[in-house]
């Protein structure tokens, strides 16, 4: 009623040949027919290449319109339904797919009239977009339908559940239209049964269920590249005077809070799988229809499964049944021994998460993971002074020290410290040391500057030079979160100690944590095998096969260990002296410098 003039279907003919030797196939299925319905081109034609003939089917473009405030536009739909829709085998729909054109006078004219009462769809101010896909989809309900007596599969990509209104005119002004009527569609109008719809909810966090079985490899491959819209409903029968859950649907996939996103049903002879959106389609539903769909309905895949029956236990190869057992048992420990490490990977992040919450908090938070840190670092007397005296605006952190006190101002800030923020701390120094009645007491400001953004694009360090001047000159210090965060690495790695890195703590100015055990080895001058080999020209220290060899970064200290030594091109285990040749475990760049530990 609403549709445009058919194409020529001699021209479509030739198309498709064309289409058919642009993309060289050698052989093309008999048997399954596709139809697709708003799917990519490039899915379409890697279905082809796989032997699908696959005809390319629309609800419709979006047209995008000019609507005055006294005059709206008449519209026609512009889908591409084949009229032989009931005799295809697999219906493809991506409700995901939007594409969207202007409006143009000249595909809104009816080519042949043959009424009064040819129709038109209306579309009037504010409305400045026709979405022609629900009321396109409500036109082949009658063709599926037919298709639950016979062997069928619909496959859909989920869209949000969308009803729109459309306003049905009579005749040719967009100017006065006569409105005879309104209808109701939504874009889950060609389901006879209707889509199982609980409600629009979207998120990426999706699990298999674990009824999923024959999906669980496919569904499981292609997880991180789905996300769901909406969310479904399982419907229930009634059996002998009571309501259960119906056994012709079977929830595939799951959303973090166990509401269906992805579901299979059985309606009579036709099965209808819907799947959430997913990144790769093509690659997706070539391997349902190649891999696993025809075991689901062989009859619909009559060159696929030809000897599918094989794969029936009762036809199992001898040692067959033993070597699947054993499969599952090994995926079974896997899975367990994934669990336990899942498990260690927590509890890790919970002991450490203050390293990561000292480069992203601001306020209370901030100052709370800064004394785990401390008391990390060994401090052994730490108090939060925001607890002990909640209304006055004084030191964040107080650590009692043999030699003193060192009281703390912690900021978390979106970007770098002014002036009086850095110096805030003086003042306070000031007050304690009056209060003590001795000049034992050590200034810091420790920031976490530029929080939003990674600490690799951080202004480091942060500090002007007037900034650093003026805390050499009032003798306190200044430090960033950052700075904690490496020193934490190089702490571990045996580069500097705890007690150093305390010492630093009450220095004057901008503290750098630099080690004071490191003797360099020398300066990498050329590498090899993509800096596992490196010519070091001359040797400053005695090196052997098994020496710890660390490699500043720009930050931190990198260790790793050299496991073979060359002179002249011949091995040797120790030198001490001249150029050598090393290969390490790990990495290295031109021009690195390379560093031992001193001897205890």
């Amino acid at each position: 009623m609403f549709s445009k003039k058919k194409k020529n279907k001699q021209k479509m003919i030739q198309e498709s040949k064309e289409e058919k030797e642009e993309i060289k196939i050698s052989k093309l299925y008999k048997k399954p027919k596709l139809c697709s319905f708003d799917l990519k081109e490039s899915d379409r034609i890697l279905l082809n290449e796989a032997g699908f003939e696959v005809y390319k089917g629309s609800f419709g473009p979006v047209v995008k319109i000019q609507n005055d405030y006294n005059k709206g536009h008449n519209c026609l739909l512009n889908c591409d339904i084949p009229d032989n829709l009931h005799e295809f085998d697999i219906l493809i729909f991506d409700l995901i797919s939007k594409n969207v054109i202007d409006y143009k006078p000249e595909d809104h004219v009816k080519q042949n009239v043959t009424t009064k009462q040819d129709l038109y769809l209306y579309c009037g101010y504010p409305k400045n977009i026709f979405d022609p896909r629900p009321y396109s989809s409500s036109l082949i309900t009658k063709q599926l339908s037919d298709m639950i007596e016979k062997d069928s599969m619909v496959i859909v990509f989920a869209n949000t559940f969308n009803e729109i209104e459309y306003e049905i005119s009579n005749n040719d002004s967009g100017r006065y239209a006569n409105i005879i009527d309104t209808v109701k569609k939504n874009n889950y109008g060609f389901l006879p049964n209707g889509i199982r719809y609980s409600g629009n909810k979207s998120g990426k966090n999706i699990k298999v269920s674990n009824k999923a079985t024959i999906f669980h490899s496919s569904l499981n491959k292609y997880l991180d590249m789905m996300d769901y819209r909406i969310v479904f409903y399982h419907p229930k029968d009634w059996v002998n005077g009571k309501s259960v859950e119906s056994k012709s649907f079977v929830p595939l996939l799951y959303n973090d809070s166990d509401e269906i996103v992805g579901y299979a049903e059985v309606n009579n002879k036709q099965w209808v799988f819907v799947f959430p959106e997913i990144e790769q389609k093509g690659p997706f539903i070539k391997e349902l229809l190649t891999e696993v769909l025809p075991s689901v309905t062989p009859q619909i895949f009559p060159e696929h499964t030809t000897a599918s029956w094989t794969k029936a236990p009762d036809y199992f190869l001898p040692n067959h049944k033993e070597l699947i057992e054993e499969k599952n048992s090994i995926m079974k420990r896997h899975e367990r021994e994934l669990n336990d490490i899942n498990e260690e990977i927590n509890t890790n992040t919970e002991k450490f998460i203050f390293l990561h919450k000292i480069l992203t908090a601001s306020g209370d938070e901030l100052v709370e993971n800064i004394i785990k840190y401390l008391s990390w670092l060994g401090f052994q007397k730490i108090t939060d002074m925001d607890k002990e005296q909640e209304n006055k605006k004084e030191e964040d952190i107080q650590v009692e020290l043999e030699n003193g006190l060192l009281i703390i101002e912690a900021k978390g800030i979106g970007g770098t410290s002014k002036d009086d923020e850095c110096a805030q701390i003086s003042k306070i120094r000031s007050r304690r040391c009056e209060e003590r009645g001795k000049f034992d007491v050590f200034g810091l400001y420790i920031v976490n500057h530029q929080r939003h953004l990674p600490p690799l694009e951080r202004d480091n360090p942060p500090f002007t030079d007037d900034q650093v001047r003026d805390a050499n000159l009032n003798k306190r210090g200044l430090c960033t979160t950052w700075d904690l965060f490496n020193l934490y690495f190089n702490i571990s790695a045996g580069i500097i100690s705890k007690e150093s890195a305390q010492k630093n703590l009450i220095e004057n100015g901008y503290i750098e944590f630099k080690p004071s055990n490191l003797i360099k080895i020398g300066t990498v001058s050329e590498i090899y095998q993509n800096g596992e080999i490196a010519i070091i020209n001359e040797i400053q220290t005695k090196i052997s096969i098994g020496t710890i060899i660390f490699k500043k970064t720009l930050y931190k200290y990198e260790k790793m260990e050299i496991t073979n030594i060359q002179s002249n091109g011949i091995d040797t285990q120790e030198m001490n002296s001249g150029e050598a040749g090393i290969k390490i475990d790990g990495k290295l760049k031109l021009h690195d410098d390379l560093y031992i530990l001193k001897s205890p």
